[in-house]
């Protein structure tokens, strides 16, 4: 008999499958509040019947990770930590402090298949996608370890979300229900390498959540260089559908934009990224490279000097703060280094 993950359904699922076996609808809202609280065992939910655990026990499994390895930066404001899944793969995800309380950072793929230049999870390969317990177990496990709720949610680890469309759509839902860990979509946050396809389907599923495009260039000779999945994604045509995304959501769209030495970070690639996005509602967020070992990038000294001409050509700009470089908090690093010490 096929089981689910009962971590990984939404909650309308949950329901539907009460009301299948003759339960009430409550038992869904039972059993969701359990699953925010981090419960890994039906014989925790303690309100429930042991007649109705043995039920549930023939349905469903936790398919839950396991907290392998943690790293803390010296300022103690990151944590990075190494997830094992149930089939021995590891994932990484990353935990931020701000003054708003914890943003975290997880996976969605063992691995990626976009091979950016840049990163170090494109040189592991890819292995897998993540179901959305594993997703979401991510979040429940480091929650635990955490002195502050998890505030704010980043899809920005391992793996391209959108490649992993159908559990990625099934997590945003499950982690901001109201029974569950109740974070707003407002402050769950995508990022994506620019699968035009894709960010088309998410806009018309109308979540309000906040999307980042991994841009990192000003032309599309420049984007190839460096993302493979460029050549099948023009830089225009991804522009446009992120104008396209912002009007139809009146959401802002974010282009991440990470300075590489001598690549991507002269004046002319500010001037050209200002006239691509110019009149669109949109932000730019730069970021400082954090090197990794084994490849070729290195980390510009440009930041302030790129950021200064973007506002200068009425761009909204950010400079990413720089947390965790102490700690191999580049994508993929920590699992990097853990495979290779095994």
């Amino acid at each position: 008999m096929f089981m689910r993950e009962i971590n990984g359904i939404t909650y309308e699922k949950l329901e539907e499958y009460m009301l299948s076996i003759g339960e009430k609808k409550y038992r869904a809202e039972q059993i969701f509040r359990w699953l925010g609280l981090g419960v890994s065992s039906f014989d925790e939910m303690t309100n429930l019947k042991k007649e109705f655990i043995t039920e549930l026990e023939k349905e469903f499994y936790f398919n839950n990770v396991i907290i392998e390895k943690t790293q803390v930066s010296s300022d103690e404001r990151t944590k990075k930590f190494l997830l094992r899944l149930k089939d021995g793969n590891t994932v990484e995800a990353v935990a931020m402090h701000y003054k708003y309380g914890y943003s975290l950072c997880i996976s969605t793929q063992v691995g990626c298949k976009m091979q950016c230049k840049f990163c170090a999870t494109g040189g592991c390969g890819y292995v897998r996608d993540l179901t959305t317990a594993e997703m979401v177990s991510q979040v429940v496990e480091i929650s635990k370890t955490l002195p502050e709720r998890v505030s704010h949610i980043v899809l920005m680890g391992m793996g391209e979300p959108l490649d992993n469309f159908e559990n990625v759509f099934n997590f945003l839902k499950i982690i901001s229900h109201k029974w569950h860990k109740n974070i707003s979509y407002r402050a769950l946050s995508l990022s994506t390498c620019g699968i035009i396809s894709e960010i088309e389907r998410l806009m018309k599923e109308d979540l309000p959540i906040t999307l980042s495009i991994s841009l990192h260039a000003s032309t599309q000779e420049e984007r190839e260089q460096i993302m493979p999945i460029a050549k099948k994604n023009n830089i225009n045509d991804l522009i446009n559908m992120c104008r396209k995304y912002a009007k139809e959501t009146g959401r802002r769209v974010y282009y991440e934009y990470l300075l590489l030495e001598g690549i991507n970070d002269s004046l002319d690639d500010a001037n050209r990224l200002s006239d691509l996005i110019r009149g669109s509602n949109s932000a730019v967020n730069i970021i400082n490279y954090n090197e990794v070992k084994g490849v070729k990038y290195k980390k510009s000294k440009k930041a302030k000097t790129f950021w200064q001409q973007l506002k200068k050509r009425g761009i909204t700009a950010h400079t990413r703060r720089e947390l965790g470089s102490d700690i191999d908090a580049a994508c993929g690093q920590l699992r990097g280094n853990s495979t290779n010490s095994l």
